[in-house]
C-alpha cells in the first residue's frame, strides 16, 4: 500500500483524511512557505486521531527547532507556544524526537516516560514519526495527548504518511527559500559592489557595507568606524541615531585602541552583538547609541588587517537569527575585503596625485584646486585671502656640495618646519624644486600675511639639522593678496612669484606685490632679455649624463642638460634660466638649440663608432606647438642621426597642461619613430592606469622615491610601477641614483636603466668621453653584475 493511500478504517474519518491530503497536495504548487501546510497538518491530524496536540520539529543548520504546534480545536495558546519554541524546546527537545531522527522509524510511548516534558506540558502519551524519508528525516511530526491513550497502528500509519507528505512540502519550500535567499544575497552584493566601488577610503567602504546590511535585513541603527594603521579608532560615523549623541560618543572613542574582541579569534568574521565580549568603553558606547541586538562586522583587507568596523542593529532584542541572515552578512563581509583593497589603492592613487611624494605636502595640482575653491568662498564672503610663495636661498649650494640625498632631506625638514609654524587652517604645499607656497584664509589681509611671512623667514633662518649637520638655508617670500593683487589662481600665483623674486633680488626676506614689483621684474630676470643673445653667441653648452643598462652594464645613452656660461655670472645651471624661458616663447628657441646641438654631438660620436641614445627635454610650450614634429625631423635630417636614436623627455605636468593636444603631438612624433619618455613619473597628476593612454616608450621614476637605503617603504609602489610599465611594453628608468645601496635596490626590482651620481654627474663633452673610456675599461676588466 502506498504511504499516501487513505487508511481503510471509517473510524479515522476517510473524507477528512482525503481532504487533508488533497489540501496539502494543492499547497505544493501554490505556497512557498512551510507555515500554512504545517499548521493545517497539525490541526487536522489532531482532530482526526483525537489527540490533544500535534507539533512539528525540523532540523535547521544541525539543530532541532520547533516550527509548529496546533491543538485539535485550533487553539494555539501563544504564551505556552512561545515558551515551548524559544525557551524550552530549543534546548531540551523531547527525547523521542531525537530517537526518531536517529532511527528513522515511528515511535509510540504510552505512558510517556519523560518526566520533564510530562510536567511542563502535560504530556501523558506521545507518538512521533519522521518528516520526509525515513533514511534522511527532515524533522519529526509529534502527536501527544494529555490523557493516557494507545495510538493505534492505523493512526501511526496515517501520521507516517502525513510525515512523508510534509517532507516533500518542506523540501520544496526549503529549495525555494534557498533560491530566494541566494537571489537576495546576490542582489545585496551587487548593490554593495556598485556603491562600494565608488568609495575612496576604508570609511567609505564601511559606510557602504552598513547601508547594504541594513537595506537587506531592515535594521535601523548603524555605526561605521575607521581605524588607523595601529588599530586605533580614527573616525566614527553613523545613522539612525541622535547626531549630538553620535558626536559625543565619537569623541569618546577616537584615539581608543579597538577592542581585541573585534579582531582576534572567532571575531575575525561577523558576529552577533549578543555573542561578543566587548570592553566596557565600546559596550557602553553601543548601548548609548541604541544597540540592543544586531551584528558587528570587521572590515578587513585581503591580508587580514582590520581597518574598520561596522555595527548594525536595532534597539530591541531579537530572537534566533536565521541562517539566511548569517549567510548574507558573511558574504557581504567577505566581498568587502576586495572592495577595501581597491579603495586603499584608489586612496593611495589619489594621494599620489594630490601630494608631493618627497615631503608629503599638497602638490601644485591640489593647491590650485584648493585655491580656486577658496577664491569662490572669498568672493561670496568678501573675506581677504593671501598667497605666500617662498623659495629657499641656498638650496642649490646644498645640492651641489652635499648631493641630492641631503638636498631631499633638507626639503623634508623645511616642509616640517613650515607645517609647524603655520596654523592648522593654512594650506602648505610644495610647487616643485625648492619652491613652497602657503594659502592663508584667516587673518589674511596684507598685515596678517606679512606677519605670517616674517614668521616663516625667521623659522628658516635657524639652522636645520640634516644628517647631523647644521645647515643655514634661509628663504625669500613673496605675497599676493585677494582681491587687491588678483582675482584668479594664476594671477595670484604669478604675482606672488614676482614678489618672491624681488625679495630674493633685494635680499629683504619678504616683499608684498605692487606695481613697482612689475617694473623691477621687467628686467628681472634680466637673464630673460640676455638669453636670445646667449643662444646666438654660443654662450650655451651641453653637459651629458650617462644612462646605464642594468642587464648588460653598458652605457646605452645620455641625457643632454643645458648650461649657460654667462660672461659675468659664471656657469649657470638650468634651474636659473630655463623656468624663465618657459614663461615665454623663448623656450622654443632654447629647445631647438639644445635639440640641434645634442644631435650634432650624437652624429660626431656615431662617426667615431660610439652609438648612444640621446635624450632631450621638451617643455609644455614645446608640446603645445604643432610644428614640433617637423622641427624634430628637420634637426634629425640635418644631423643624419637615425630617428630611433632620439628620445624626447617630458614631464607629466607638461602633458596635463593640454592633454588632448599634447597626446596628439606625441602620437605623431612616435609614429615618425622618435622615442618618448615620461620624466619624473609619480610626482604629478598621473596614475598607473594613465600610462595606457599615452604614446610612450619609457618611464623615468622620479628620484624622490629613492631614499638613502633604496626604495624602502615605497618598494611596493615602485614594484607596481615597474610591473605595469613592463606590462605595457615600456622601459623603466630610475633617475637620481646616488649610491650603491640605491643601485642594488633599483636592480632588484627589475628596472631596465638607471641614471644618477652613482655613475656620474652631468659632464662636458671631453670629460664625459674620458669618463666613458674609464668605465668601459672597468667593465672589460670586471664583468658587470646587475644585482
Amino acid at each position: 500500500m502506498m504511504v499516501d493511500e487513505p487508511i481503510e478504517d471509517p473510524g479515522l474519518g476517510l473524507d477528512a483524511q482525503t481532504e487533508l491530503f488533497l489540501q496539502l497536495a494543492e499547497m505544493v504548487g501554490t505556497t512557498t512557505r512551510t507555515g500554512p501546510a504545517l499548521a493545517l497538518a497539525c490541526e487536522r491530524l489532531a482532530t482526526i486521531i483525537g489527540c490533544t496536540r500535534v507539533s512539528v520539529f525540523l532540523v535547521v543548520n544541525g539543530q532541532v527547532v520547533p516550527r509548529m504546534s496546533r491543538f485539535a480545536d485550533g487553539m494555539t495558546m501563544p504564551e505556552q507556544w512561545d515558551q515551548f519554541r524559544t525557551t524550552l524546546a530549543a534546548s531540551h527537545p523531547p527525547p523521542v524526537v531525537l530517537e526518531v531522527l536517529e532511527q528513522g522509524n515511528p515511535i509510540v510511548r504510552s505512558p510517556y516516560d519523560d518526566v520533564w516534558w510530562a510536567e511542563q506540558f502535560g504530556v501523558a502519551s506521545i507518538m512521533a514519526v519522521p518528516v520526509g524519508k525515513a533514511s534522511h528525516p527532515l524533522g519529526v511530526l509529534v502527536a501527544d495527548s494529555q490523557v493516557p491513550c494507545d495510538f493505534r497502528p492505523d493512526q501511526v500509519r496515517l501520521a507516517a504518511a502525513l510525515g512523508v507528505q510534509l517532507g516533500g512540502i518542506v523540501a520544496l519550500a526549503s529549495q525555494i527559500e534557498e533560491q530566494h535567499s541566494r537571489l537576495d544575497i546576490a542582489e545585496a552584493v551587487h548593490k554593495f559592489v556598485v556603491e562600494g566601488s565608488l568609495a575612496t577610503s576604508t570609511l567609505g567602504v564601511a559606510q557602504a557595507l552598513a547601508r547594504a546590511v541594513t537595506n537587506a535585513l531592515g535594521y535601523t541603527v548603524t555605526v561605521a568606524i575607521a581605524l588607523d594603521a595601529t588599530g586605533v579608532i580614527a573616525e566614527v560615523t553613523g545613522s539612525g541615531v541622535d547626531p549630538s549623541i553620535l558626536d559625543e560618543i565619537g569623541g569618546t572613542l577616537k584615539g581608543e585602541l579597538l577592542s581585541s574582541a573585534l579582531t582576534d579569534g572567532d571575531a575575525a568574521g561577523p558576529c552577533r552583538l549578543q555573542e561578543m565580549a566587548l570592553d566596557e568603553t565600546l559596550s557602553c558606547a553601543l548601548t548609548s547609541l541604541g544597540f540592543a541586538s544586531g551584528w558587528c562586522i570587521p572590515v578587513s583587507r585581503l591580508n587580514g588587517q582590520v581597518v574598520g568596523v561596522v555595527v548594525v542593529g536595532d534597539p530591541a532584542e531579537h530572537g534566533a537569527i536565521g541562517h539566511r541572515h548569517r549567510d548574507l552578512v558573511c558574504v557581504l563581509a567577505q566581498e568587502s575585503t576586495v572592495i577595501v583593497e581597491n579603495a586603499v589603492l584608489r586612496e593611495h592613487d589619489h594621494y599620489q596625485a594630490t601630494h608631493d611624494v618627497l615631503t608629503g605636502l599638497a602638490n601644485r595640482a591640489q593647491f590650485e584646486e584648493y585655491l580656486t575653491r577658496a577664491i569662490a568662498v572669498a568672493e561670496r564672503t568678501s573675506a581677504p585671502m593671501a598667497v605666500l610663495l617662498l623659495d629657499l636661498n641656498r638650496f642649490k649650494d646644498v645640492n651641489d656640495t652635499l648631493g641630492h640625498r641631503m638636498g631631499d632631506e633638507l626639503l623634508r625638514q623645511v616642509a616640517a618646519c613650515l607645517t609647524s609654524v603655520m596654523r592648522e587652517a593654512d594650506l602648505v604645499a610644495r610647487l616643485g624644486g625648492d619652491e613652497f607656497v602657503v594659502l592663508l584664509t584667516t587673518s589674511a589681509d596684507v598685515a596678517g600675511a606679512r606677519v605670517a611671512a616674517k614668521r616663516i623667514v625667521a623659522a628658516l633662518e635657524q639652522p636645520l639639522l640634516v644628517a647631523n649637520r647644521s645647515i643655514w638655508i634661509g628663504a625669500s617670500v613673496g605675497i599676493a593678496c585677494f582681491p587687491d593683487h588678483g582675482a584668479d589662481p594664476q594671477t595670484l600665483l604669478h604675482r606672488a612669484d614676482l614678489a618672491m623674486y624681488e625679495a630674493k633680488r633685494t635680499t629683504v626676506g619678504v616683499v608684498v606685490y605692487d606695481a613697482s614689483v612689475d617694473r623691477a621684474q621687467s628686467t628681472v630676470p634680466g637673464l630673460l632679455l640676455e638669453l636670445p643673445r646667449a643662444i646666438q653667441n654660443n654662450e650655451l653648452l651641453l653637459h651629458y649624463q650617462p644612462k646605464l643598462d642594468l642587464n648588460t652594464g653598458l652605457v646605452v645613452g645620455v641625457e643632454a642638460l643645458v648650461r649657460w656660461a654667462h660672461p659675468t655670472l659664471g656657469l649657470l645651471g638650468p634651474d636659473q634660466f630655463v623656468p624663465l624661458a618657459e614663461a615665454t616663447g623663448i623656450i622654443r628657441q632654447l629647445t631647438s638649440w639644445v635639440l640641434v646641438t645634442a644631435l650634432r654631438q650624437a652624429a660626431t660620436w656615431r662617426e667615431h663608432g660610439l652609438i648612444l641614445g640621446m635624450a632631450v627635454n621638451v617643455s609644455a610650450r614645446d608640446l603645445a606647438d604643432p610644428s614640433l614634429p617637423e622641427r624634430v625631423m628637420r634637426a634629425l635630417g640635418e644631423a643624419r642621426v637615425p630617428v630611433d636614436q632620439l628620445t624626447l623627455e617630458l614631464t607629466e605636468s607638461a602633458i596635463m597642461s593640454d592633454e588632448a593636444k599634447g597626446t596628439q603631438v606625441l602620437t605623431e612624433l612616435r609614429a615618425l619613430g622618435v622615442r618618448i619618455s615620461l620624466d619624473d613619473f609619480g610626482t604629478g597628476y598621473s596614475s598607473l592606469a594613465y600610462l595606457e593612454r599615452l604614446p610612450l616608450d619609457e618611464v623615468k621614476i622620479d628620484r624622490s622615491f629613492l631614499g638613502q637605503d633604496g626604495f624602502g617603504a615605497e618598494s611596493f609602489v615602485i614594484r607596481s610601477m615597474v610591473k605595469m610599465g613592463h606590462h605595457l611594453g615600456l622601459r623603466i628608468v630610475v633617475e637620481g641614483v646616488e649610491n650603491m645601496v640605491s643601485h642594488e635596490s633599483v636592480a632588484r626590482i627589475n628596472c631596465d636603466e638607471l641614471q644618477g651620481f652613482v655613475l656620474s654627474p652631468p659632464l662636458a663633452v671631453a670629460d664625459f668621453e674620458r669618463w666613458l673610456g674609464d668605465w668601459t675599461d672597468e667593465i672589460a676588466a670586471e664583468p658587470f653584475a646587475s644585482s
